[in-house]
C-alpha cells in the first residue's frame, strides 16, 4: 500500500472511531428521553431489535443459517453468557443508572478501566507494576466521585451501584470473545448478541414490573428506530475503524465518550456536575489515557509476555 493510501486510510479509520465514540455518548441522551414514555427494559428491546434488523440490512448473508452450523457447542454456551453480561448485566443496568442518577457519573464510571483487571484474571495475562498504579489511580477517582474519601458526604446510591455493576460487565462481555473458537466471526457475533439480549430484555420488562406499551408515540417510535441505527452503526465503524488505527489511540478516542457526554448532558438537560465529579471523571479518562500509552509500549518492547 502506497504512503498516501496508508495515510487516508489511517484517516478514515480515525473518522470511523470518532463516529463510534458520538454514537456511544447519543446512547445517554436516547436513554434519558424514552424513559417518560417507556420503562428500561423496553426500550433497550426496542433499540436491540432494530439494531439486529440494521445489522442484516447492511450484511445480508447473515441470513444464511449455514454460517452458524460450524459453531462448537462451547461457542453456543460462551454467546449465552457474554449476551447475559451484555445486556442483564451490562446495557440494562447501564439504562437504569442513567435514569436514576446524572449523565456524567454514569459516563465516568463506564471508563473504568475493568478489561485490564478482567485480562489478569481471566486469561493471566502479566501487567507491570506501572499499569496497576494507574489502575488504582482510576479507582481514587471513582472514590472522589463516590465521596468515600475520608472527609467527604457518600453519594453511592442506586444509580451509582447500576453504573458500577455495568461498568464491571461490559468489558467482561468483551474480552470473552477471545475464548471464542476461530469459526465464528465479529458480525454474527454481534448479530447472535443482539437477539439473544433483546430476547432477554422481554422477560426482564416483566420482572421489573414494567407495563407493556400497547402502543407507543410516533416520537417514541422515532427514537427507537434511530437508537437502534446507532448501535447498528457503532459495530458497524468499529470493525472498520479497529483495524486501521493502533490500539492506543483507539483507546484514547473512546476515553472522550465521557466528557461527550458530560457537555451532551449539560446541553440537552442542564445537569452541571458536582466537583468531585468533575475531578474524579478527570481522573478516570487520564488513568484510561495513560494505560492506552502504557499498555502500547509495554507490547512493544516486551511482545513475548502477553497472550
Amino acid at each position: 500500500m502506497s504512503p498516501e493510501n496508508s495515510r487516508s486510510e489511517f484517516s478514515k479509520g480515525v473518522i470511523a472511531l470518532f463516529t463510534v465514540t458520538l454514537t456511544w455518548a447519543l446512547f445517554s441522551i436516547f436513554a434519558r428521553a424514552m424513559h417518560g414514555e417507556l420503562g428500561n427494559a423496553y426500550q433497550l428491546s426496542l433499540r436491540l431489535v432494530t439494531a439486529s434488523i440494521f445489522l442484516v440490512l447492511l450484511k445480508p448473508s447473515l441470513l444464511n443459517l449455514e454460517r452458524y452450523k460450524k459453531y462448537t457447542r462451547g461457542d453456543w454456551k460462551l454467546l449465552g453468557l457474554r449476551s447475559v453480561l451484555f445486556t442483564g448485566l451490562g446495557s440494562l443496568p447501564w439504562v437504569a443508572a442513567i435514569n436514576s442518577t446524572d449523565i456524567a457519573t454514569t459516563s465516568f464510571v463506564q471508563a473504568l478501566p475493568f478489561t485490564c483487571l478482567w485480562g489478569v484474571l481471566i486469561f493471566k495475562e502479566r501487567r507491570p507494576l506501572l499499569i496497576w498504579c494507574i489502575l488504582a489511580f482510576a479507582v481514587l477517582g471513582a472514590a472522589l466521585m463516590f465521596g468515600i474519601l475520608p472527609g467527604q458526604s457518600i453519594r453511592f446510591g442506586r444509580g451509582e451501584c447500576l453504573a458500577l455493576i455495568s461498568a464491571t460487565a461490559f468489558p467482561l462481555a468483551l474480552i470473552l470473545r477471545k475464548k471464542h473458537s476461530p469459526a465464528p466471526d465479529d458480525w454474527e457475533l454481534s448479530l447472535l448478541v443482539l437477539l439473544l439480549g433483546a430476547a432477554q430484555a422481554f422477560p426482564a420488562a416483566y420482572l421489573l414490573g414494567e407495563s407493556f406499551p400497547l402502543r407507543i408515540s410516533l416520537w417514541m417510535a422515532f427514537l427507537g428506530t434511530i437508537g437502534g441505527i446507532l448501535v447498528a452503526a457503532s459495530l458497524f465503524f468499529s470493525s472498520y475503524g479497529m483495524p486501521r488505527v493502533s490500539g492506543m489511540l483507539s483507546g484514547i478516542i473512546f476515553a472522550l465518550e465521557s466528557p461527550l457526554c458530560v457537555l451532551l448532558g449539560l446541553a440537552v438537560y442542564g445537569e452541571i456536575p458536582t466537583l468531585n465529579t468533575l475531578m474524579g471523571g478527570a481522573m478516570i479518562v487520564a488513568a484510561v489515557i495513560a494505560m492506552c500509552v502504557a499498555e502500547q509500549r509495554y507490547a512493544t518492547a516486551a511482545p513475548s509476555t502477553t497472550h
